[in-house]
This record gives structure tokens, sequence and C-alpha cells, in this order.
């Protein structure tokens, strides 16, 4: 009778906790599992997900890197030979530049079932996708990095995509919105420093979650009603050079109709963007965002008049994030009046606020004088944290004037963390 170290105990295990224990490793090592027993020798080979990161190969074993490429195309050729039954998920990020081997690999993952691909060519000539990627007609994920993608206008779309994550990718003029508007189902969006495409309008009615970096001349969001989580960050001001209302995006075009929206992040440029020309009183609908995060020139009138614009039109604001930024805009009118023509009652708009943080604070007028405001309209208020940018002095000075100011809550307390 076998004593209790005889049994092998991994091997006897269920072939769905035997293949969850192998997607949990390295694909070198998962393979090198099939030298372990004849039972083990091909329990790598049906794994529905292959992974092939840089950090998982080690270059030290090679002189050069060429030496280094060709090993790497050698293990992942014998991987997909020696692999049997569909792959669903495969993702490569290496500084491979042997184009000819990534298209024989996508072509081959095109004929067996993939739903997931993440490719990220990291370094090196940036890589033109193959056409055989748009016949990959079960991708619910996709994630491109570095590459050039053009679908032509007779592209039928991934009917079943609900995520895409795309950054540094190189597009023709009409490439990216025959993408987007033949993915019906998308659900999750990241758009970050793509080239050959400045202006998006977005018309995805199934979209919930948008991330959109990058230097834009128009941004317009024309149908996208779930769309509740939204970060914007525009990089398309040139300094010392006048904005104009041709080269970007205008407030209402960009949050004039977010009916779902919950969680707003916009981020650098952005809302000097947003403030080109006439800014309305308000947004024409009512912006039911519960979170919003925002950078803020204390010094330019037209982003104070932006950031009001927001703050009027979000009823239900409970959580408020604010970055003080200073970049230099010679056409940017003074913000110096801005709170001598601002005598409106805004009590409502900060009825539900509960946290406000302001990041970069100075003590500059315009920044104290936005602390006071919401001391004063903010009557459920629990939490103003203030977080002083370096190297700026009288902070003890500047927090003893914030302390004398009126709290309409009773629960309000002001933050200064060390």
């Amino acid at each position: 009778m076998s004593s209790d170290s005889d049994v092998d105990r991994i091997s006897s295990l269920p072939k769905n906790v035997i293949e969850a224990i192998l997607m949990c490793l390295p694909i070198r090592d998962a393979v090198r599992t099939s030298i372990l027993s004849s039972g083990w020798r091909y329990e790598w080979s049906t794994l529905p997900e292959l992974i092939f990161l840089r950090e998982c190969f080690k270059r030290p074993e090679c002189q050069t890197q060429t030496e280094f490429d060709r090993k790497f195309v050698k293990v992942v050729d014998q991987v997909l030979l020696l692999h049997r039954g569909p792959i669903h998920t495969f993702k490569l990020s290496v500084d491979v530049e042997s184009c000819v081997d990534m298209d024989r690999w996508i072509l081959f993952l095109s004929r067996n079932g993939i739903k997931s691909f993440t490719l990220d060519v990291w370094r090196g000539q940036v890589y033109k996708l193959p056409s055989c990627l748009l016949s990959c007609v079960d991708l619910n994920y996709l994630e491109l990095y570095r590459c050039n993608f053009s679908p032509p206008p007779s592209f039928k779309g991934f009917s079943k995509l609900t995520v895409m994550d795309i950054q540094g990718v190189n597009f023709t003029e009409y490439g990216l919105r025959t993408l987007m508007s033949q993915c019906p189902s998308l659900r999750k969006l990241v758009v970050m420093n793509i080239e050959g495409y400045t202006r998006v309008k977005l018309c995805a009615r199934e979209l919930e979650n948008l991330s959109i970096e990058g230097k834009f001349e128009d941004l317009h969001f024309k149908s996208t009603p779930l769309l509740a989580v939204v970060s914007i960050k525009l990089l398309n001001i040139v300094r010392d050079q006048p904005v104009t209302s041709e080269t970007s995006c205008r407030i209402v075009k960009v949050l004039g109709h977010l009916p779902s929206i919950e969680r707003l992040e916009l981020l650098e440029h952005t809302l000097q963007n947003l403030a080109v020309d006439d800014v309305p009183v308000c947004l024409p609908v009512i912006c039911p965002v519960k979170h919003l995060t925002v950078d803020i020139n204390f010094e330019d009138m037209q982003q104070m008049l932006a950031a009001f614009c927001i703050f009027r039109s979000s009823l239900v604001l409970q959580k408020l994030y604010i970055k003080a930024i200073s970049v230099e805009n010679k056409s940017a009118a003074s913000a110096d009046g801005f709170w001598e023509g601002s005598g409106e009652d805004f009590s409502c708009t900060f009825g539900h606020l509960q946290v406000v943080e302001v990041t970069g604070f100075t003590g500059i007028a315009s920044e104290v004088k936005l602390v006071g405001f919401v001391l004063a309209n903010a009557p459920v208020l629990e939490r103003l944290q203030l977080k002083f940018k370096e190297n700026v002095g009288n902070t003890d000075n500047i927090f003893r004037e914030l302390i004398r100011f009126r709290r309409i809550s009773p629960k309000a307390e002001i933050v200064v963390p060390a």
C-alpha cells in the first residue's frame, strides 16, 4: 500500500483547478510543467489564456537584441504550434521588431476564437496591424499600444466588443470614427495620444466609461446616454498662443449632453479649452455628477466662469476635488473682477456637497474667496481640505484668515495636512 508521500495530489485535482493554477504562472513556467510527468505533458496546451510579457523573458541569457528577438519568436512559435483548442485571451508586450512574425501570430489567433487581444510594441518601429485582425468577430476586449490601425470604410465592426483601450495608435482620418461607429456594444473606452485624428464626435449609446487624453481640436459627445464616468485630459494648449474657438472644444458640446454622468474629471488644459468662447451661466440640462475633479487656473477669468457654469449645473454634487494650476496665457483675461461680478445665490448648487479638496493651494485672493464661498454656501459640508503648494510662505497667516470665514454647515472643518 502506497504512503501519502507517494500520492501526486496536484495531478488528482480537477482539470479546471489545474488550469487555474497554470494560468497563474508565466507562460514559460506553465510550458515547463510538461516535464513533470506524462500526465502533465499536455496540460498547459489547452490553456485559453496566453500571456507573453517582456519581463517574463530573461534578457541576460542573450548577448544581443537580435538574439533575444530570435529566441522570443521561437518560444511564441512553439507555444502556438503545440497549443490545442481555442485561445480566448492573448497578450503580447515586447520590443520585438519582427513584423512578419507578429502578422503570422495574429493570423493564427484570428482562426482560433480570440476574444481578448492586447498588443504593446513598446519600442522600435510602430507596428502596422494586419487586416486579419478585423476578422476577429468574437473580440470583446481590445488593447493596443503603438500601432498603425487603418480599418477601411467597409469594416463591419466588432459587434461583441465591450472594452477598447488604444494608446499611441495612429489612425487614418476616418479610421477611429469607423472603428467606434462599428462597435455597438462598447461600454468602456480609453483613448490616449492618438495620431491622425483630432476631431472626435462620440456616438456610443452603450458607453458607460470614457477616458480620453491628447491633443484634440474638437470633442463632441453627441449620443452617449449611459456615460457615467468621464476623464478628459486635453493637451492642445500652446504657450504664448491665443486659444480660438476654431481649435478648441466648447463646454456645451462636451458637457451639455451627459444625462447619466456621475464622475467627471477635467484635467490639465481641459477647462481652458472648454472656456474658449462665451461661457453660458449654466449647461442646457442638469448635470447629475456627484464626484467632480477639475484643474483650474484661478487667475483666468474664463476658467472661473466655466467652473461656475459646471457648479451651477451640478445640483447633486457631493465631492469636489480641485487642483490649482498656473499656466502662462497672455490672452487670458484676469480673474480679479470675477467675485465682484458674481453676486448670485449659489446655495442650491452646493446643497449636497460634503467634501472639498484643493491641492496646489497658494493663498491668492481668488483661491481664498472660493474657500469662503464654499463655506458659506454648502449646508452639509463636512470637510474642506487644503494642500499648500510647495514653498508657499505665510501658510499660518493664510490659515488664520480662512478659519474666520462664516460656515453655514455646523459640521464643516478645515483641514490642512502637515
